[in-house]
């Protein structure tokens, strides 16, 4: 028997009501959503290595760019904002984005970051007794941030790296009509109590509807993070790690012991008992940090006479018990695993151990209810039958 490490998959990103994208690609403030509302840039910003193909680096100083044509998408209505940053200045509060005339809370909206404490701060304000405030401290191992800014009616919503880490209701929808424009790395306050951003920001997203958690975690592109998640090896087995996605060729995997290399990005990782790597990436601006757990099983440790599976799954789309698999695959010999509907027809099978089954069948989702399964499988040498039911439930 073998095992390969699990990798992370990346899904397709929603353009559904998308009005406005810069990712920065052809060294260019264009927007890609094919909507024309391009940007103009100020003072001198660069183009250098993003998330996804190139970013925009603006300097701190003098350097930002003007978001034209979005003044309608700021009023009341539903609105998702999406980017990544990457601060390279510890100095003060920097604003990353921004829409507002003046430094107050008349029909105001920005977000802001202070790099020395790693507070993340966002307002949408109609006045100061008519606002939605989060601020929240951001991960300390990653050097990019992916941030997203969701009004929904009356709920104020911010997600990090594909997760949501506040939330702020009032008691109707914030009005966010002002002449100010749209802009990345500058605000009316920036000569006052924020600083211009200093570093790089790529893949802005610009959407006139609130996005759903699922299409927010799509988004989410994992930079500087390991591409495998945490998994089983057999004992004498190896599997090889990768990064799929950095702009940093300096690499620092530990313990290194059983790394084949553990200064590059995709080492042979060869444990001998379970172990939990470090990998550290860096560049003259920042340290990002993921770990990678690695089991290790010796076959010989495993009781193999009986095979577990749940009671019920649920595969709904929201990442939790989606497949209905075996829970030991590694202590049997599979033969064969079949799932039957109640009527005696078999919609599932496979004689792998560690795949499962989604719930459909000829690629459409089936009904909620019982089902039955059937294993066959040998354990040392010897073949033997396992059978029950389970429920489906959406």
């Amino acid at each position: 028997m073998s095992l390969v490490g699990v990798t992370i998959q990346l899904s397709a990103q929603t353009t559904d009501k998308l009005v406005a994208y810069y990712s920065f690609d052809n060294d260019d403030i264009n927007d890609d959503s094919g909507n024309a509302n391009h940007g103009i840039a100020q003072g001198n910003p660069t183009f250098t290595c993003g998330v996804s193909g190139r970013a925009i680096w603006l300097d701190g100083i003098d350097d930002y760019v003007l978001l034209l044509g979005l003044d309608n998408f700021f009023m009341t209505t539903d609105l998702t904002i999406s980017l990544y940053f990457k601060s390279t200045n510890s100095l003060g509060t920097q604003t990353i984005i921004s829409k507002r005339e003046a430094c107050d809370d008349n029909h105001a909206f920005g977000i802001n970051y202070t790099p020395s404490s790693f507070f993340l701060n966002t307002l949408a304000s109609e006045n100061s007794s008519k606002k939605a405030v989060i601020s929240e401290q951001l991960d300390f191992n990653s050097c990019w941030q992916h941030i997203v800014f969701v009004r929904n009616s009356f709920r104020t919503k911010l997600y990090l790296n594909g997760k949501k880490i506040g939330e702020s209701n009032t008691s109707s929808r914030i009005d966010l009509t002002s002449g100010g424009t749209l802009t990345l790395g500058l605000s009316p306050c920036s000569s006052t109590t924020e600083n211009p951003f200093a570093g790089l920001i790529d893949e802005v997203r610009i959407y006139n509807r609130a996005l759903s958690k699922e299409e927010i975690r799509d988004l989410y592109l994992a930079p500087d993070r390991i591409g495998n998640r945490d998994t089983l090896i057999f004992l004498g087995n190896s599997f090889q790690a990768y990064v799929p996605n950095t702009c940093t060729n300096s690499f620092s995997w530990t313990p290194f012991e059983s790394v084949s290399d553990p200064n590059i990005s995709n080492p042979i990782l060869s444990p001998t008992e379970t172990t939990t790597y470090t990998l550290q990436m860096s560049d003259p601006q920042c340290l990002a940090s993921d770990t990678l757990r690695v089991t290790v099983i010796d076959p010989a440790d495993l009781d193999c006479k009986k095979v577990f599976l749940p009671n019920a799954f649920t595969p709904n789309g929201d990442g939790r018990n989606e497949i209905f698999r075996i829970n030991n695959p590694f202590a049997i010999d599979l033969i064969s695993f079949e799932i039957f509907d109640r009527w005696g027809s078999r919609v599932f099978l496979t004689n792998v151990a560690t795949e499962g089954w989604d719930g459909s069948f000829k690629g459409q989702p089936m009904n909620p209810g019982v089902l039955l399964y059937r294993v066959r499988f040998k354990c040392r040498g010897v073949e033997d039958v396992a059978f029950g039911s389970f429920s489906l439930i959406r």
